[in-house]
């Protein structure tokens, strides 16, 4: 799953958006008339929203997953370390973290195209 689609969907909500899915399809409900940006970013990446938004084996949606990445990461920068460190910080926070064990993360980020070395995946700050 698609980075691109978790800040299409990220971007969605953040201009007042009710995204989800209704019966396998995507729905969106704005408050007001959205950027236009904003609706070419759901347009381009609607079939990953889709995926994204659809719970996997383990019930976390693809947006989860990407939810917890960017929070580990998030907080590895705040403490100072470089991106490349905040990355690799991140893949192991959620290898320790999750109940369900490592293999879980593991296959959880395999879902979303994240494997080791996790530094070489570009995990950009929310706009």
């Amino acid at each position: 799953m698609s980075q691109a689609a978790f800040e299409a969907l990220t971007a969605a909500r953040l201009a007042g958006c009710d995204i989800g899915l209704d019966e396998g399809g995507l729905f969106c409900d704005f408050e007001s008339d959205p950027p236009e940006t904003v609706l070419a970013g759901i347009r381009e990446q609607r079939a990953e929203i889709v995926r994204l938004l659809t719970p996997g084996p383990d019930g976390r949606t693809g947006e989860a997953w990407w939810s917890l990445l960017r929070e580990f990461r998030d907080h590895a920068e705040r403490d100072g370390m470089s991106e490349f460190g905040a990355c690799e910080v991140a893949y192991q926070g959620l290898l320790t973290w999750l109940p369900e064990g490592p293999e879980a993360a593991v296959a959880g980020l395999a879902e979303l195209g994240i494997t080791r070395p996790v530094a070489r995946v570009r995990l950009r700050k929310a706009a």
